[in-house]
């Protein structure tokens, strides 16, 4: 069994260890990349003590509507099983938290650029509540959820930061 842990603000140099190792053995991001995003971890899934999944979230504008957001990543462990056990889920545990955190000026949702091919926007929209945004310039797809309910009006496919 997995267990999804919040670290937002509390990530011991143990645990960036053990991220840094996810991420660079299995190609998920380069050394540059893993160096700038330690600091952004939000959560992890850890199985028998091992971290398989990481999430990680930054605050930037949603152009071009001008509006703040968290921008989130998730990146998983290769061997990863696809099933995800009820209550387990890394971007529904995250997000949670997001729209409870106190922030100034406070942002209007959750921006998640979908890493992991083996993810398809309409499982993300499951698992996360969230809603199909466009397309990242690198061909990721790109999801959303506001945190008082209500769509984006205007097209934002591949506008994000």
């Amino acid at each position: 069994m997995s267990t999804v842990q919040i670290v937002y603000g509390s990530i011991s140099d143990e645990l960036k260890g053990a991220i840094r190792k996810l991420w660079l053995t299995d190609g998920l991001v380069s050394e540059p990349e893993a160096t700038n995003r330690l600091d952004n971890v939000a959560a992890v899934r850890l199985k028998n003590g091992e971290v398989i999944s990481v999430c990680t979230v930054k605050i930037g504008e949603l152009r071009p509507h001008g509006l703040f957001y968290f921008f989130s990543t998730a990146t998983a462990k290769s061997e990863r099983s696809r099933t995800i056990p009820k209550g387990d889920n890394l971007l529904r545990t995250t997000i949670d938290f997001l729209r409870e955190l106190p922030a100034d000026p406070k942002p209007k949702g959750v921006v998640a650029i979908l890493e992991n091919k083996r993810i398809s926007p309409k499982a993300a929209g499951k698992l996360g509540g969230m809603s199909y945004l466009g397309t990242a310039p690198n061909g990721n797809h790109v999801m959303y959820v506001n945190f008082d309910g209500f769509p984006l009006t205007h097209d934002a496919t591949s506008k994000h930061n």
